[in-house]
């Protein structure tokens, strides 16, 4: 998932929308961030009922809403963790969170993803956007 034109470091957001993504024919809802300057999507692809893998991918698809950019921490993690179900598992995500607070924005990836039951999460927290505290909304 690492996304070789993205550094681990401050980054600046200036965008976050709701969006649908195709995935191998199916319809996926997800997200659109838009970092730098350029969009990516983050979503999950199509669920198999067993198996499932987050995705995080550069792409053309509009952000329909923007805002003044602002400094957000961006990590791509790859956890060595364990196979059994009580270790830490291995995961595969790109994390960004606000710098300040250190609370999570989003995170997208993969757990246990090189098991045979790979589990697809994306999670976003608007609430922890910096642009919201500044502003008192939440």
């Amino acid at each position: 998932m690492r996304i070789m034109e993205l550094k681990d470091g401050i980054v600046k957001l200036s965008g976050f929308c709701e969006a649908t993504f195709e995935f191998y024919g199916e319809k996926v809802d997800g997200f659109i961030i838009r970092i730098n300057d350029i969009n990516y999507g983050a979503c999950l692809d199509p669920d198999d009922g067993y198996r499932s893998y987050g995705a995080f991918f550069e792409t053309n698809q509009p952000c329909t809403n923007t805002f003044p950019s602002q400094d957000v921490l961006l990590k791509q993690i790859d956890d060595k963790g364990g196979y059994d179900w009580c270790e830490e598992p291995r995961m595969n995500r790109i994390e960004i969170s606000n710098p300040e607070t250190k609370e999570t924005i989003l995170s997208v990836g993969t757990i246990w993803y090189d098991s045979y039951y790979p589990m697809g999460r994306c999670y976003f927290n608007p609430e922890a956007l910096p642009i919201n505290k500044l502003k008192g909304i939440l």
